[in-house]
Order: structure tokens, then sequence, then C-alpha cells
């Protein structure tokens, strides 16, 4: 399997090379399904969810689970977020079954994922957002970025996947505020005057709905640059669990009593596939299958989780058309 090579730093876009013609066929829309997945990083013990399972917490068993997500899907583009682990990365775990996708950056924790069939990669870097230098920061974070084309027109597309500071609380939020300039900054220097189609996809730790100033930087930032949440632009939320949450933290309360593989049901989303306006989105969901069925716990008819749970988020995937 083809995987593309780490560059270090930030590189300007390389030309198109000879053999596509300007002529190629690009009438009509760029049609992409794009799916945001963070996988939950190995390093995960089960004091962080005491009530799943050890065993059901480690990689090796929620791997399969994570692969029969992506494949249900089927999704052109993944961005994944949390490529981590002491012993092993989720990526090495995960290759094997994706076979029908180039990887972009899989020793890094945001691997990009591209069907090898439909787009070829033809530039690709990291750069540093958050520095673990930074006041309250005690961690390094990056945007990861690719340049494809499409095989058949030769139109391009870029893809930005990114994963900014957790935690609810002010400083954490200028932490992530200050990431999205730079992540900005960022887009514009690698897409100039955002001229080629782009998405971004990640985990940013702030919520679709945040009102709060600062903690909603993600969303007047990026909108103030002409990017939106497809969320919003979506004609249909085509989740299967209606309401679910991207964060679903493996569990939810029921009339207050914590319960395991209950699918949380707050309507609310960090995970996030970003367009620019204009762009249409025929449907956006947070996809909690397979494996969930409607069963009745402490008296009330919810929906649960019948095996493995494959992370502590549920991936949101979008359907997009580039105008």
């Amino acid at each position: 399997m083809a995987l593309a090579l780490v560059l270090a730093g930030c590189q300007a876009p390389s030309p198109s090379p000879t053999g596509v013609s300007s002529t190629a066929a690009t009438s009509g829309p760029l049609r992409v399904s794009a799916m945001t997945f963070n996988v939950l990083t190995g390093n995960a013990d089960s004091s962080w969810y005491p009530l799943i399972s050890a065993d059901e917490l480690r990689l090796s068993a929620r791997a399969p689970a994570i692969i029969e997500k992506i494949r249900l899907a089927s999704p052109d583009i993944v961005g994944l977020q949390e490529n981590e682990g002491r012993a092993a990365l989720p990526s090495s775990f995960l290759v094997d079954g994706l076979s029908e996708y180039t990887w972009v950056h899989p020793q890094l924790t945001l691997p990009i994922l591209v069907r090898t069939s439909r787009f070829e990669v033809i530039d690709d870097a990291t750069v540093r957002i958050t520095s673990a230098d930074d006041p309250q920061s005690h961690l390094n974070r990056f945007v990861g970025w690719v340049q494809l084309r499409e095989r058949d027109t030769g139109r391009t597309l870029f893809v930005f996947n990114v994963h900014t500071h957790p935690y609810q609380e002010l400083r954490f939020a200028r932490l992530r505020s200050a990431s999205i300039d730079r992540l900005l900054t960022t887009i514009r220097r690698v897409n100039p005057e955002l001229a080629a189609p782009f998405l971004i996809t990640g985990d940013f730790n702030a919520f679709h709905d945040e009102t709060k100033p600062i903690f909603r930087d993600h969303l007047t930032k990026l909108g103030a640059a002409g990017i939106v949440d497809s969320w919003s632009l979506a004609v249909q939320d085509a989740s299967d669990v209606v309401g679910a949450s991207s964060f679903n933290r493996m569990g939810a309360s029921l009339d207050g009593v914590p319960v395991a593989k209950v699918v949380r049901r707050l309507g609310r989303h960090i995970d996030y596939v970003w367009v620019p306006t204009g762009t249409e989105v025929d449907t956006w969901a947070v996809q909690s299958g397979p494996g969930v069925a409607w069963v009745t716990v402490r008296g009330r008819r919810v929906p649960r989780w019948t095996g493995v749970v494959a992370s502590d988020h549920s991936p949101v995937v979008a359907h997009l058309s580039f105008g």
C-alpha cells in the first residue's frame, strides 16, 4: 500500500504536472464525501472510562469497530485525530483493513486518508499551530494538509486536518482561539485567496452552538473568513441516531446514573467538516452505527451499542458539492 511521504514544515503547493489537460472535463460540481473521526488515543486506560472493560478499551479490540465505521460510510476523504500510542499507533491496526485509501502522515497524530482510485496526492505538509511553550499549554498541536488531484478531471482539492486544544476553561479557549488564527494563516498560504476547493476536518473541542466569547472563536473567526460548519448548510441531517453527540464519551446518563454504551443524545458536536460558504451540503450526519440497537434500560427505550465502542467520538460525515 502506498504511503505518502511525511514532509517537515509548510511548503508551497507543487505545480500541476503536465499531462492533465486544462480542458479536462470539469463541468458540474466536484462532489466529495468527507469524514472526521477522533479514534481515541491508544494511551487510554480504564480510569478514563471505568464503565468500559479494559479489554474493550485496547486498540486491538477497538480497531475492527473503527474500520467498520469507516467502511460503512465509505467516504472519499477521512481526517483522523489522536493517532497516538506508547506501544503502537492506531494507524498500525487500521492500514491493512482500509487498503482502498492512501494514508498521508500515517506516523503523525493527524493522518488523512484519501480514496486512491479517485485522487492522487500532489503535495502535503504539517504545521504547528499550538506550541508546548505557549502559556498554559503542555501540548504541541498541528494542522496537517494535503493537496489532491482528481484523477479523472485534474481538478484539485485541499484538505486540512486539525485537533485543537481540549478542556472547557478560559485559558484553553484562548489557546484554541490562537490556533484558529494560525490555521487560517496556513490555509491562506497554501491556498491563496482560497481559490481552490477545500475542506477542513477536525476535533475542535468546542461546541457548534457555543455562545460564550472566546469559546466561540472557532465559529466567529472561521465564519469571518467565509468558512462554515457543513452542518449549518446541510439539506438533511442524516444521523442514524437523531440528536447523537459527536463526543459520545462511550455512554450517557439516564436519570443521573451513568450507563455504559448508551448513545449520548445532546444534539451537540465538537467534530467538524468545515467548508467555504457557497458549498452545497447534501447530507450531514453523526454516525453512531453500526452496532446500535434500541433497548430498554432503566425503564427507558434508548439506543445502545451492542458490541465494542470504537471510540469516545463518533465520526461526522458530510456529502459536499463544490461549484
